[in-house]
């Protein structure tokens, strides 16, 4: 019995192992999505952002995914100052005692990274609807209206139970 069962479980496992590689196999070749689309999006953000973007032109819409890879290339080495900055101003509040001045400095450093980073954005839109008619400068803005952050995730909560 035992034996049967556990035949009968493994030809059910497999059978739905290989109809899934099946299916994710034909998902992607059907949604074959470039690396330059891939983003931190929940999937009905990014369903927005491809049904405006399909809206473009092909020259067009090759213009703003390279334009975006350039803002990417541009704000990483910034991103990565200001991750390192974090984790300083981390282990100067956790520390034995506390040295505001350091602190106080190194906090000051962060804000003109971040005002680096948006003003490499603002060019980059700058340069995209400079080349862009009315429409498309349209699907522009209704594009970079979609937030899509990274993290944010929040916590779910545990319930404390009653001893």
């Amino acid at each position: 019995m035992k034996r049967t069962l556990a035949a009968v479980i493994l030809s059910v496992g497999l059978t739905g192992l290989s109809h899934a590689q099946e299916i994710s196999l034909t998902s992607l070749e059907e949604k074959s999505v470039s690396t330059e689309q891939k983003n931190s999006c929940k999937p009905r953000q990014m369903h927005r952002k491809r049904f405006l973007l399909k809206k473009l032109p092909v020259e067009k819409r090759e213009l703003f995914f390279s334009t975006m890879a350039e803002v990417k290339n541009q704000s990483r080495p910034l991103k990565k100052e200001i991750k390192v900055i974090k984790k300083q101003l981390k282990n100067l509040l956790t520390s034995e005692v506390f040295d505001e001045a350091a602190f106080t400095e190194k906090s000051a450093q962060i804000g003109p990274k971040k005002k680096e980073i948006a003003s490499i954005r603002q060019g980059a839109v700058v340069k995209l609807a400079s080349s862009f008619d009315q429409n498309e400068r349209k699907i522009l803005a209704k594009v970079l209206k979609i937030k899509c952050h990274k993290g944010h995730k929040r916590q779910p909560r545990v319930q404390q139970r009653d001893s």
